[in-house]
């Protein structure tokens, strides 16, 4: 069993209580792919006319598996021990994942027209994850999250961990250890392309996405009850949402399969 990468998605003032985030994205991702994820394939690939392939399955995983990455960011990380606060993470959990789906699609030849609606009905589905607590399209960033201090080297092995996660039984003949390496590059590029702020690097990510496809409704939907789902399982709350209640009698296996706590 490999070592947890130290990077965290949840902590208590406490201490008491520390979330892995690759533990996090984890679980968001095994409670998409058991719960959603044949019947999301299969609604995604008839509203965008096409397959349901390989590549699509890959590219829709990553929104599970990416939509905390952003997290890793050395201004939240430092803070463990005091209260937690991500604010604006999606915007950046955006930008590795839109960066990481380039150097996907330049090591898969895969033409850029055919895959452009992909790559932003991702990417937009993981910058509105938290629509419903902030609107980062017409906010202030936060000052305090400094993209030139991003030490990016301990997102190598956890975003090499992820993608393979995403390629199961898919096995695409891709070297990802590469694509992981170019994604890193690109990333860098986007910070000085952005000259370290986030403002702009959050224009520049609704720039690229424009007008999304609109079955990336869908999979937001769907991304919003896979997290809350993964985030009541682990983390200490008394309070239950009225989604997860709706949810509970929809899908009553999301009990059964112990992807909820009864506690």
């Amino acid at each position: 069993m490999s070592e947890k990468i130290k990077l965290y998605s949840f902590w208590t003032e406490d201490g008491r209580v520390y979330e892995y985030l690759e533990d996090h994205l984890n679980l968001t991702f095994n409670i998409f792919v058991t719960l959603f994820e044949r019947r999301i394939l299969k609604i995604l690939a008839s509203r965008l006319n096409r397959k349901a392939d390989d590549t699509l399955t890959f590219v829709v995983r990553l929104a599970p598996l990416m939509h905390d990455i952003g997290k890793a960011h050395d201004s939240y990380q430092k803070n463990i021990g005091r209260k937690p606060n991500f604010s604006w993470h999606e915007v950046l959990s955006a930008q590795v994942c839109w960066n990481l789906m380039e150097a996907f699609r330049y090591a898969s030849h895969i033409p850029s027209r055919e895959f452009e609606s992909l790559k932003r009905m991702v990417v937009a589905t993981i910058i509105s994850h938290h629509q419903a607590m902030r609107e980062v399209e017409r906010a202030f960033p936060p000052k305090w999250i400094k993209l030139s201090l991003w030490n990016l080297d301990p997102l190598y092995p956890l975003i090499l961990k992820l993608v393979n996660l995403a390629s199961k039984e898919i096995k695409p003949n891709i070297d990802y250890s590469k694509v992981v390496y170019s994604t890193l590059n690109r990333i860098r590029d986007t910070i000085r392309i952005c000259r370290g702020s986030l403002g702009m690097m959050r224009d520049h990510i609704f720039d690229d996405i424009g007008r999304p496809p609109k079955p990336y409704s869908i999979l937001t939907g769907t991304l919003v009850l896979c997290d809350w789902l993964s985030a009541r399982k682990t983390r200490p709350s008394n309070y239950k949402s009225p989604m997860l209640k709706e949810a509970e009698r929809a899908f009553p296996e999301i009990t059964v399969l112990g992807f909820l706590s009864t506690s």
